[in-house]
């Protein structure tokens, strides 16, 4: 085996599959590898069609059904978390049910204007793309919302741009989403509910 064939085994490996066929520690890395392994993790446990969104809770159901159902939805929720590494978990763990979990995953690495996708398409064409042209690419494809316009100017605008790496400038935005959404859930809502008492 030529050193270059054992550099991109070990670099399209980045996770391992568990005895159970279950992914886990993945980092975000290979999308197109992870994705189908955790799909037949789903299809083994019978649990495929909620995780996709085809079967969801119907109201006319009967208590042991949701119940049923609950349970599978726990389940899709641990086998997807336990296949990720810590840092991808804490950013979704906040979902409330497998299914949602798994959609947000889709979502962020299937979104039309994705940059890990667009790198992943490229490199797999031997067309690398340099850090520069990530972040940028990454900035640009960030939607006009203030917190990301200013996350925007601030890397464009910096006097050392090249210290932002695409790990970085990805930190950087689930930063500022994050804070966004809790300054709109906690700092706007005290201050509109303080407004209301008064």
């Amino acid at each position: 085996m030529s050193p270059s064939h054992a550099d991109s085994d070990e670099k399209s490996k980045g996770f391992t599959i568990g005895s159970s066929g279950t992914p886990f520690r993945w980092d975000g890395e290979d999308w197109t590898f992870y994705k189908p392994a955790m799909l037949n993790a789903f299809k083994e446990s019978l649990l495929d069609d909620i995780a996709k969104g085809h079967v969801v809770e119907d109201e006319d159901w009967d208590e042991d059904e949701k119940g049923k159902f609950k349970k599978k939805q726990a389940k899709i929720k641990i086998l997807i978390q336990g296949s990720l590494s810590m840092r991808l978990a804490k950013q979704v763990m906040s979902k409330s049910t497998g299914m949602e979990i798994w959609k947000e995953l889709v979502s962020i690495y299937e979104g039309k204007n994705n940059p890990a996708m667009t790198a992943q398409r490229l490199e797999e064409l031997d067309s690398p793309v340099n850090d520069l042209q990530m972040v940028d690419m990454m900035l640009r494809s960030l939607p006009t919302i203030p917190y990301y316009s200013e996350l925007r100017c601030k890397v464009l605008f910096s006097s050392n741009v090249a210290k932002y790496t695409p790990d970085l400038v990805r930190e950087l935005i689930l930063t500022a989403e994050l804070r966004s959404k809790d300054w709109a859930n906690n700092a706007f809502g005290n201050r509109q509910g303080n407004e209301s008492t008064s």
